[in-house]
């Protein structure tokens, strides 16, 4: 693999918006997050081009359920096209992941753990060694037994 020290740039410039909301249904919920930047560095060498590892656009919903003895959600996420490096010359695709979760009360404190990340083991890339692209996490799959404090 390749590695690369990034040192700080002389500045940037970063125009955008970002929203988030979230509305409630009595046990349901959904959660909608977004972000647009348009973000480019000014100073040095590297004048009108964009921050390595900076999406223009990036964004999530989420549904999540809170019931007795059962909280659940899933949860999608979209991270825009990128590119990898300073020169702005190694583009790195767009990524959207869908992650589950649910935690199953079974005796006062005691309650059974379950996620997956990445449920559909979408290829994330993250950067370059050589010509090939540095993948992400793949799917990963949590099972836990969780034992909570008093009053939470």
């Amino acid at each position: 693999g390749r590695y690369r020290q990034r040192q700080n740039l002389a500045s940037i410039e970063s125009r955008g918006i970002e929203l988030d909301g979230r509305l409630g249904w009595g046990a349901f919920a959904v959660t909608l997050s977004g972000a647009f930047v348009d973000a480019t560095v000014t100073g040095g060498g590297l004048d009108g081009l964009r921050p390595a590892q900076a999406p223009e656009l990036s964004g999530s919903i989420a549904g999540s359920y809170r019931g007795d003895g059962l909280a659940a959600s899933v949860t999608l996420r979209h991270l825009g096209p990128r590119f990898e490096d300073d020169q702005n010359s190694r583009r790195l695709p767009a990524a959207t992941t869908l992650d589950a979760d649910a935690d199953l009360r079974i005796s006062g404190p005691l309650s059974v753990t379950f996620a997956v990340e990445n449920l559909f083991d979408a290829r994330i890339a993250t950067g370059f060694s050589g010509d090939q692209f540095e993948r992400g996490q793949p799917r990963t799959v949590w099972l836990g037994i969780r034992v909570s404090a008093a009053g939470s």
